[in-house]
């Protein structure tokens, strides 16, 4: 084999552990499934490592030769580029990624790491100013109160919408009631899903016989729960309603 092959196939070799630790990292742990899908972020990550992993070793396939007296430092330009470019990527993902599933009203909500960035996360309780790194956590946000109304406008204007008021966060616990009351007949479901989908899913989770839908910006999904006592089942890849906008009868 020869210099030249033995440095690329390292280079592909080291690269594409890196990626497959940051796949799992980011698709079990960051974004779970079908979370991944919701926000639009499966065919961003693929990109982001596929171009990673492959430019740098092509990289080193045309640098490197054997005697050349630059190749030090040719591989440590390529290494430098190709690090930053890798975590960069990581970085913009860790801002992404969900930390919060809002219950609020009559559906949940996805707030993701950057959107917590505002004023409002400094005068939340200790527990909701720290954003997960271990996948979004369940909570509710309450309905305000006193001069809390008037904030609710002026928060708005300045580009902050509702469930990203962290200083209106609660225990999803302490909304239970509303988590029943909400709940959606699981028959709802064949109306807008194939019957084999649907089927296939509460197979594996028959505890469940409601839902509550989960608005999000690419894919709407299912918050399968059990509506004897609001307990949250677990989240699905199912079509809720045929649009964001749709109203049930």
């Amino acid at each position: 084999m020869s210099f030249r092959i033995r440095g690329f196939l390292i280079h592909l070799s080291i690269s594409f552990i890196l990626a497959l630790i940051a796949s799992c990292v980011v698709f079990y742990i960051w974004y779970p499934s079908p979370l991944g899908q919701a926000i639009g972020v499966t065919s961003i990550v693929f990109i982001l490592l596929g171009v990673d992993v492959v430019a740098g070793p092509l990289l080193t396939l045309a640098v490197c030769k054997k005697g050349k007296k630059s190749l030090k430092f040719d591989l440590s330009v390529i290494v430098l580029l190709q690090l930053s470019a890798f975590i960069y990527g990581i970085h913009i993902l860790a801002q992404g990624r969900p930390v919060w599933i809002v219950f609020n009203e009559n559906e949940f909500h996805i707030v993701r790491a950057y959107e917590t960035d505002n004023e409002y996360q400094q005068k939340a309780k200790p527990e909701y100013q720290k954003l997960s790194f271990t996948g979004p956590k369940w909570i509710a946000i309450r309905s305000p109160v006193g001069d809390e109304k008037k904030s609710i406008f002026e928060g708005i204007m300045k580009g902050v919408i509702y469930q990203e008021r962290a200083d209106l966060y609660e225990p999803i616990s302490n909304q239970i009631k509303s988590v029943k009351h909400s709940s959606i007949d699981l028959n709802r479901l064949k109306k807008f899903n194939a019957l084999h989908d649907v089927k296939s899913i509460l197979l594996k989770w028959p505890e469940a016989d409601a839902f509550i839908p989960l608005n999000s910006q690419e894919k709407n999904l299912v918050v399968l729960v059990k509506k004897e006592n609001g307990q949250i089942v677990s989240l699905v890849n199912l079509k809720p309603y045929t649009s964001p906008n749709a109203t049930f009868e």
